[in-house]
């Protein structure tokens, strides 16, 4: 009885370890997000979005994303904050305004 109580804490501990690990994998260097371009352009008002790379998978929708970042599917990394009073279209994401981006296709 003993040991299946062990195993049950045990197994309890690792699974919390594991979670944690998992909300914070969308970021991987110190203060940044990692996300992944999507073109939204066939939306009304949409066009090059950030899907982060976490469990809701939310959807960032960039009022300064640099040309050279606008390609499908690639991964990038970033640092943000949420546009205030922005105002959109676009039916879906949040207004952010880009403070730092780079490529992370190869991270």
């Amino acid at each position: 009885m003993k040991k299946v109580i062990f195993l049950f804490f045990f197994a309890l501990i690792f699974m919390q370890c594991r979670n944690n690990a998992a909300v914070n994998s969308h970021q991987i260097l110190d203060g940044y997000t990692v996300a992944i371009v999507k073109d939204y352009s066939g939306l009304d008002g949409c066009g090059y979005m950030l899907e982060v790379s976490n469990e809701a998978k939310t959807l960032l929708l960039p009022q300064n994303l640099p040309e050279k970042f606008q390609k499908d599917g690639m991964k990038v990394c970033l640092k943000y904050t949420f546009a205030k009073e922005a105002m959109t279209i676009c039916m879906t994401g949040k207004v952010i305004l880009i403070e730092d981006i780079q490529n992370c296709e190869a991270k």
